[in-house]
């Protein structure tokens, strides 16, 4: 039986995406989005910002089709599932989410002087128009093997 299993954030993109072939051959872009978040502080009764600092990877050819258009600075919104990685190197046993994205919608910030939210689907495909997922698992390289531990 499936489970629920969906995530949706909107934020900025906080650095340029970067492409790679995975040891599969399929496309990899890598990107991270910061997310803000806002809580009233109980004691100054004002609002205080924090932030949370997603990484995503796109695989196949929609990584090959948004990887032009995730640019820093821009605002989008992120549909996808959580995906657990574990590995184990040196006797010691690791594990990492991750955030797989389903379908990126890029939003407008609206010019000055306009009243209206502008959203747009800059880039219409969605992982399921162009990745069938089945090979997904097979495609990651161990994250150990790619110096992030």
């Amino acid at each position: 039986m499936k489970n629920l299993n969906v995530f949706c954030v909107e934020g900025r993109i906080v650095r340029n995406a970067v492409k790679r072939q995975t040891n599969a051959d399929l496309s990899a872009c890598d990107f991270a989005i910061a997310v803000n978040n806002s809580k009233k502080d109980k004691a100054s009764g004002e609002y205080v910002d924090s932030v949370s600092f997603f990484d995503l990877t796109l695989m196949g050819k929609y990584a090959d089709n948004m990887f032009p258009h995730l640019t820093k600075g821009k605002l989008i919104s992120v549909v996808g599932y959580l995906k657990q990685d574990r590995w184990e190197k040196d006797g010691k046993k690791y594990q990492k989410i991750s955030l797989v994205p389903k379908e990126i919608n890029f939003i407008l910030s609206p010019k000055a002087g306009d009243e209206e939210k502008a959203t747009a689907s800059a880039v219409e495909a969605t992982s399921d128009d162009v990745f069938d997922g089945e090979d997904y698992e097979e495609s990651f390289e161990n994250p150990s093997d790619q110096g992030i531990f």
